[in-house]
């Protein structure tokens, strides 16, 4: 996938997220081998954009010397309750390990076996297209259980590093705006509710994922057309995703809606569509109540589009849309319902 961050971003970037690791797990720098290599932001602009998202974000941590290990507290520990009734959770912390899929609860490593493997690791990524993807993916192996140095509790050293290369990758010089952007699947209690008797949990099973691949094909292919790294989506889940975007990429984003909405048209033929909306919101705004504001606009704004599903399509294919769909055949995938094309005879065996 292209990232549409500039070299000099990417190596400020990188050289960050290394930084902001090494100091919340109370490591010394290397100033030797592959680690120290990746120590080279050295572009003026680039730090500059890079220490202005930091600004906006309460970020101040020097990240110059290994600073006190603190546990990251869980998200659920922080959650107040209106109720005087009951108690307030307790205060509960994640247990320091990699990210992986041995969910050994409650066991926890020491923060240098987490620098260790971090390090290891980061030795193995080829140079090339794919390098700062392969980083962030290493940072969320390694820093999701780490606390960040921001003074936000329950913020981890991935959700930190991802939220400044997003903003990284939306800013702009002369831009101090951008987008939050925010895309919905219609229909999709229709399509996952309707199931015959014959197999209707493996069906149903299967139809969850379908969509649930589809809503992140969706996201995905909005990033791709607006050439921004996946560190920009913000959440994806249900049909439904946010992400990030430059304040110029409203054209981009109006011809992705009509592209995507045409393919499912054709595909699904009106069963499913794509609502695509997006704000305005000031970088500066994004931790007030300002960003709220934003997100109750975009909110009204997407069911604006929900309303009026594939509208972008009417003048161009009107029969389609207001038309008959489907060719009443009885081949038809029973995932997904698209019309399966009768498939040709086996020639006969001579």
């Amino acid at each position: 996938m292209q990232d549409g961050l500039a070299e000099t971003s990417r190596r400020a970037l990188i050289d960050y997220g290394i930084r902001l690791l090494a100091c919340q797990l109370g490591q010394h720098l290397p100033t030797s081998g592959p680690l120290a290599a990746l120590l080279r932001a050295d572009d003026p602009v680039a730090a500059k954009a890079l220490a202005w998202v930091r600004e906006q974000l309460g970020d101040y941590a020097p990240l110059d010397a290994p600073a006190a290990v603190r546990p990251l507290r869980s998200i659920f520990s922080l959650i107040a309750l209106d109720d005087e009734r009951r108690h307030k959770p307790e205060s509960s912390t994640v247990p320091l390990r990699p990210l992986d899929l041995n969910l050994r609860a409650g066991e926890s490593e020491s923060p240098k076996a987490i620098w260790g493997g971090f390090t290891r690791d980061i030795a193995r990524i080829p140079e090339g297209a794919g390098m700062f993807a392969s980083f962030v993916a290493l940072v969320a192996r390694h820093g999701w259980a780490v606390a960040g140095s921001m003074i936000t509790p329950g913020v981890s050293v991935y959700e930190q590093f991802r939220t400044v290369a997003a903003l990284v990758a939306t800013f702009t010089a002369d831009e101090q705006s951008l987008l939050l952007v925010e895309g919905d699947l219609s229909g999709i209690q229709e399509m996952l509710f309707t199931i015959t008797s014959k197999g209707a949990a493996k069906n149903l099973r299967g139809r969850s994922l379908y969509l649930q691949l589809l809503s992140d094909a969706l996201g995905r292919a909005v990033l791709y057309e607006l050439d921004l790294p996946e560190v920009c989506m913000i959440s994806s889940a249900g049909g439904n995703f946010r992400l990030l975007a430059r304040a110029g990429d409203v054209a981009r984003l109006e011809e992705a809606r009509r592209a995507l909405n045409h393919r499912l048209l054709r595909l699904h033929g009106g069963d499913l569509a794509f609502a695509l909306a997006w704000a305005p919101v000031d970088a500066s705004d994004l931790a007030s109540n300002a960003f709220v504001e934003a997100a109750e606009e975009l909110a009204k704004r997407l069911d604006v589009q929900k309303s009026r599903p594939f509208a972008d399509l009417v003048d161009e294919e009107f029969a389609t849309v207001a038309g008959v769909v489907g060719s009443g055949q009885d081949t038809f995938c029973a995932i997904c319902h698209v019309e399966l094309a009768d498939a040709p005879a086996d020639p006969s065996p001579e």
